[in-house]
Parts: structure tokens; sequence; C-alpha cells
């Protein structure tokens, strides 16, 4: 993740959206979309991962941990809702 956070932050966005609302995204829209729901603490990487996107800047300034604590919340995220439509489902 770390190596390309850009590519993972706004991707993870885009995939908890689709989980969430079935909407299917591109990673700007996906990065619009989160910045809008996740925790305040998020907010920053969401948005610096779109100003690199868009060519506002040359790269993130995020260190790892955050990164990483980033991922983990929207996987936990992603997962919750995967369980919660299968439960539904059954």
């Amino acid at each position: 993740m770390t190596r390309n956070p850009v590519y993972y932050v706004l991707n993870l966005c885009r995939t908890l959206q689709y989980v969430q609302e079935s909407a299917i995204s591109s990673k700007r829209e996906g990065g619009e979309w989160a910045a809008s729901i996740v925790p305040r603490a998020y907010r920053d990487v969401i948005a610096g991962s779109l100003a690199v996107y868009r060519g506002e800047r040359a790269e993130m300034a995020i260190d790892e941990e955050r990164l990483l604590s980033f991922a983990s919340y929207m996987l936990g995220e992603i997962g919750r809702q995967t369980i919660k439509d299968e439960e539904l489902s059954e």
C-alpha cells in the first residue's frame, strides 16, 4: 500500500461505495463519495490522494502508519457490509 498509496486509497473508496450502494465509480468519484462518509480522522488521507490523482500535488504527505490505519478501517467496513449483504440474502 505504501508504494502506490493513491491507487490503494482510491480503490478502497470505490470498493466501499460499490458494496454499500452497488455503484460502479471511477477512482475520483469513489474518493469524493468516501470523503463525505468516512470518519473525519481519515478525510485528509482521501483528500491527499485526490489531490495527487488530479495532478494538484506531486505526492502524498501522509505517513505509513496513517495509511495502514486507513486501509484497516476501510477493509473492516467493506467486510462488514459484505457480511451484512450475505446475511440479508439468506
